[in-house]
């Protein structure tokens, strides 16, 4: 019983984190789409399983947008020769600040799974 509770509590995490999400998305020509970012309806697009943020340090050029890299991590790559700072996120609406979030409720999740089976098989 222990293990079948445990299977259908992971078995959710599981499946959350594959749904499609919504993400904010605008191209760096188009305005406010800059650092002081105001979230718009106008900007969310739905059907994402990841969302994406990038900006160049040396200005203030951002873009947002959906992306298939789930990793909720930021890395500095090159585009077009040009250093940039890109941070990817897997929660709805999650690239919106200046750099992306992780929402709590899967941080909170994750450590209390792992309470429970620990809780289970001991």
């Amino acid at each position: 019983m222990k293990t079948v509770l445990a299977l259908f509590v992971l078995a959710g995490f599981c499946l959350s984190a594959t749904l499609a999400i919504r993400c904010y998305e605008c191209q760096v020509n188009e305005p406010g789409c800059n650092d002081d970012f105001v979230p718009n309806d106008k900007y969310i697009i739905e059907g994402c399983t990841a969302c994406m943020k990038s900006k160049a340090p040396s200005s203030n050029i951002v873009a947002r947008s959906c992306t298939s890299i789930q990793d909720d991590a930021c890395h500095n790559i090159e585009v077009h020769g040009i250093e940039t700072e890109t941070c990817t996120c897997t929660t709805d609406l999650c690239n919106h600040g200046n750099t992306v979030e992780m929402h709590m409720t899967k941080a909170v999740g994750m450590v209390f799974l792992a309470w429970m089976v620990k809780y289970l098989y001991r």
